[in-house]
């Protein structure tokens, strides 16, 4: 099919080393990168319905870490609360 685009000159400039590498033509070039930019992307994986982030090197993150992590954020509370007042308070007063 003949299509006419109007496209940058930087883009036709990386189509047309890609072809020249690939061997391809500007045509077979282009509608490869049109096709494969519509695909979707792989979705990340999901566990509980919360998407999974790639694990990093280092200390993995248990409900110990994650916790003195929470209690530290909560030191500069007012007058001196911690976290279980904080919540405590919430639950009693329904605020």
């Amino acid at each position: 099919m003949t299509t006419t685009l109007n496209i940058s000159a930087e883009a036709m400039a990386r189509v047309r080393q890609l072809a020249l590498r690939r061997g391809g033509t500007l045509g077979e070039i282009a509608s490869e990168l049109i096709l494969t930019a519509r695909q979707p992307e792989e979705a990340p994986p999901v566990r509980n319905g919360v998407p999974l982030f790639p694990s990093r090197d280092g200390e993995a993150a248990d409900l110990g870490l994650v916790n003195s992590l929470r209690d530290a954020d909560f030191g500069n509370a007012p007058h001196g609360l911690t976290i279980c007042d904080i919540r405590c308070n919430v639950v009693e007063t329904g605020g």
